[in-house]
């Protein structure tokens, strides 16, 4: 799996012009995972908040100004990295784990497109990478 991921990093890997690092909103990720939202962090609000939970999934929400008043947070979106690129996230270098999660961008941001951050339930269903 590692070979196929490093062919596909080598002709496909988009440059992004965020460096992956640790934002006040990721405190407690993994390196994969860490690479991953350094990767995706741009398709959300700079406020969103993201929580690593079991088997490699992320959890990414923010706060949203209620339409009659207060706040509430938007529809939880959940992002699962399948196991064998989970595997190649851990078995690589920073460099190449970096240009992996790069080439993830565009499957969240075509999950995205029919997301409606004010749904009471999640309306994007789980985000599956490297499956």
């Amino acid at each position: 799996m590692l070979e196929l991921v490093r062919e596909s990093t080598a002709s496909r890997a988009p440059v992004h012009p965020t460096s992956v690092h640790v934002d006040d909103h990721a405190w407690g990720l993994d390196e994969p995972l860490q690479a991953i939202w350094g990767a995706i962090r741009h398709l959300f609000p700079a406020h969103a908040m993201v929580n690593q939970v079991d088997h490699g999934c992320l959890l990414v929400s923010w706060s949203l100004r209620a339409r009659r008043r207060g706040t509430h947070f938007a529809a939880p979106i959940i992002i699962r990295v399948d196991s064998g690129l989970l595997l190649a996230l851990w078995t690589c270098d920073a460099e190449e784990r970096e240009q992996i999660a790069d080439i993830q961008v565009e499957t969240v941001s075509d999950a995205l497109a029919g997301y409606d951050p004010h749904s009471r339930v999640p309306t994007c269903g789980v985000i599956v990478l490297g499956a």
